[in-house]
């Protein structure tokens, strides 16, 4: 029996045509976009400071949504970065680098 397993993150590419996002995280409510209709994923990278996320639409905010700390990166699929809210926990500002990524 042949199985053909899909949807690893090695298998993903930058998507062509895209630079990244570099996003200051500071305590106005920020979030990512626009991304290209080809994109399928995104590559996070979280540096200098500890952020707040939600994605059910509300604001975060310090001790609301979940916390994620400097120097983690993630990769999402674009949906879910589309519906991602980030502030700074207290303290200083955070970077967020992202790079669009297609499957």
């Amino acid at each position: 029996m042949n199985a053909r397993v899909a949807n690893l993150t090695h298998e993903l590419r930058p998507t062509p045509g895209t630079s990244e996002q570099n996003i200051t995280i500071d305590n106005t409510v920020r979030s990512i976009g626009p991304l290209q209709k080809t994109t399928t994923h995104v590559l996070l990278s979280l540096d200098a400071s500890a952020v707040y996320v939600t994605f059910d639409g509300t604001d975060p905010e310090p001790d609301v949504g979940h916390l994620l700390q400097p120097n983690s990166s993630f990769v999402w699929r674009k949906e879910m970065a589309l519906a991602a809210r980030w502030v700074r926990e207290n303290g200083g500002n955070g970077r967020l680098t992202v790079t669009e990524l297609t499957y």
